[in-house]
């Protein structure tokens, strides 16, 4: 089907990612730590598919496939 799955805290992060947040940011507003949510959302690029060694902004890719309705949350 091509749509990607990822969990509810995944989703949150990726959601908020499209909205323009930065990584402390999306901390303070899920109440976690900055190293937290930094795991969180490193673990979230690799379920999108997102190599950390693009020549692409990995934000900028994930917000695109949640604007693009890609995702699906489990």
């Amino acid at each position: 089907s091509g749509l990607i799955v990822l969990s509810q805290s995944q989703a949150e992060v990726l959601r908020l990612i499209s909205e323009g947040l930065t990584n402390s940011a999306i901390a303070e507003q899920r109440n976690t730590s900055l190293r937290a949510t930094e795991g969180l959302i490193q673990r979230t690029f690799a379920a999108l598919g997102i190599a950390a060694e693009s020549d692409h902004n990995p934000r900028i890719i994930a917000a695109r496939l949640w604007q693009m309705g890609k995702v699906i949350v489990k």
